[in-house]
């Protein structure tokens, strides 16, 4: 998860925290918070950036395919900038 790096520059620390916190928060409110097994920010490369893993389950069985399909990325797409 990330922006370009003007996007960054614009920002303090403090808002650049929070911006990789939302964006965290938008996936466990979207697809439970059990589910995000790690969210791991990295300000080390020239643009900062978070990486985030998902544990697609769905009444107690994986489900990438059901949860992560084309449809449901484009909605990730559109809809986390809005969130």
């Amino acid at each position: 998860i990330t922006s370009d790096k003007e996007f960054f520059e614009k920002l303090s620390q403090e808002q650049t925290r929070k911006f990789f916190e939302t964006a965290k928060n938008y996936f466990a409110e979207n697809y439970g918070e059990t589910n995000v097994a790690y969210a791991s920010v990295h300000l080390d490369e020239s643009t900062p950036h978070m990486h985030l893993g998902i544990v697609p389950m769905r009444n107690g069985k994986l489900s990438s395919k059901v949860m992560f399909n084309r449809e449901e990325l484009k909605h990730i797409q559109e809809d986390l900038p809005k969130y």
